[in-house]
């Protein structure tokens, strides 16, 4: 069949060669999940993009759904969980600066709920807030 502006294609997944069977349900790469095997704990300062974070609402946090999870406002909350879930390393979160009550309302809420109870959940308010560093001509 071929495709046209009236009957175009849609649906369409790339999928990474070899994970056709397991991408649904495991969307972690392979050479990953045996990279991060000799860890206990998996810090998400970097994936959350905790650094410059804008995050103010639970609204305002990416989607589970969204096609990219590389920019900001950082990974889903829901995929950082399955990373920690499907490895069964202790998962440790940071909240954004700019969050607002809500916000970590609903992240505690999450957390609890999805993360698996033998994991430790670690939780820091944005990133080393009291790590003050003055430069070298100060």
């Amino acid at each position: 069949e071929q495709s046209s502006p009236t009957n175009p294609l849609t649906n369409i997944d790339f999928v990474i060669p070899g994970a056709a069977a397991t991408y649904e349900t495991q969307p972690f790469y392979q050479a990953f999940l045996q990279a991060i095997t000799p860890f206990s704990v998996l810090r998400y300062m970097d994936l959350m993009h905790t650094n410059g974070a804008t995050t103010q609402t639970w609204a305002d946090r990416r989607p589970f759904t969204y096609a990219r999870q590389s920019d900001h406002p950082g990974v889903s909350i829901e995929y950082l969980v399955q990373l920690a879930n499907s490895v069964q390393k202790h998962p440790w979160f940071n909240i954004p600066h700019m969050a607002d009550d809500a916000y970590v309302t609903n992240l505690a809420t999450m957390l609890r709920d999805t993360v698996n109870p033998e994991l430790r959940i670690f939780i820091e308010y944005s990133n080393e807030v009291w790590n003050y560093c003055t430069s070298s001509h100060d």
